[in-house]
């Protein structure tokens, strides 16, 4: 299972039918929210609701259109609305220059402070529009791709918990089969030939994370076994008894290290409601994919784990 960014796309009224093609070109990459589709709740203004919604996103895009005819200095230019600008102010702020994107319309005028960097642009004349917002989509596709390996901490433990995750429990117990070929199962020490770690992440954290141990054990008949990674300490995998093969010795793991996750979460929102709402799933989704991606990273960077563990994200 895969679970795709978030991305907040912005724009004014007039700049709507361009906000939903690059929505459209997005889809296989990322899950993405036009500002008019339900975000803004009632009872809120508007600025309270971008405030509480900055923290929720991956990657921001605001459509920069020419929708106003401004006279400045006696010199008539076409700008882009003001609200667009002063989102696309707050989600640099947030989120990183590295996160957010200004996709302007030739010929609309923007502050001087952006003079030099390079934005995707496109044209409203002629009938190739939607082919320039697939190119510009594209770009910034490739973009993200290649900063995939960058890591940048948030006000929630994803990235350090993902650290302490590998460094703490997997690293050491691969160190520990390149000097030993024993386990203990059921009391009994046993010789394997190899092994395979399969990191089994849930796609949510509503549940206890040893609750979901419990439930897989039940439902794949796993059992415990024992790798003796630091004497007298044991590190606890699992097994599905019906497949043990000494051979080709397949551990499982289920990081209950992701409870301090959801606590996390649930201070920071503060929800009381029973169920999710749009901030819980957007945030839960982020930091789930965070974690994935800090240890897929890690174990690709280690020579004794690179070959020998894999992770996934499921239904539990």
């Amino acid at each position: 299972m895969d679970i795709k960014p978030n991305v907040f796309i912005g724009s004014s009224a007039e700049g709507l039918p361009v906000a939903r093609l690059v929505k459209k070109y997005l889809a296989d990459f990322a899950e993405c929210n036009v500002w008019d589709e339900d975000i803004f709740e009632f009872n809120k203004s508007y600025f309270e609701t971008l405030m509480e919604l900055l923290s929720f996103y991956d990657y921001g895009i605001l459509i920069g259109t020419a929708d106003d005819l401004v006279v400045s200095r006696e010199v008539t230019t076409q700008e882009t609305r003001d609200n667009v600008l002063f989102e696309f102010g707050l989600f640099m702020g947030r989120l990183g220059k590295n996160k957010v994107f200004f996709m302007k319309e030739k010929g609309a005028k923007t502050p001087s402070d952006l003079s030099g960097i390079a934005l995707p642009v496109f044209s409203r004349e002629g009938d190739n529009l939607e082919q320039q917002i697939k190119e510009r989509c594209e770009q910034i596709v490739k973009q993200i791709r290649g900063r995939s390996n960058i890591f940048e901490g948030g006000i929630y433990p994803s990235i350090p918990l993902a650290y302490g995750y590998f460094h703490n429990s997997l690293l050491p117990t691969c160190d520990y089969f390149l000097r030993s070929s024993k386990v203990i199962w059921k009391g009994q020490e046993k010789e394997i030939k190899d092994y395979h770690i399969h990191i089994l992440i849930p796609d949510d954290l509503r549940s206890d994370m040893k609750k979901k141990v419990e439930l897989a054990k039940k439902r794949d008949t796993w059992s415990p076994i024992e790798v003796p990674v630091f004497f007298p300490r044991s590190y606890i995998f699992y097994v599905q008894e019906s497949k043990l093969d000494l051979n080709h010795l397949a551990l499982f793991d289920i990081p209950t290290t992701l409870n301090s996750l959801h606590q996390t979460i649930d201070e920071f929102i503060g929800s009381k409601q029973l169920g999710r709402g749009i901030k819980e799933k957007l945030v839960e989704g982020r930091e789930i994919r965070h974690f994935q991606k800090v240890l897929k990273y890690l174990i690709e960077s280690h020579d004794e784990t690179k070959n020998f563990i894999t992770t996934e994200i499921i239904d539990i």
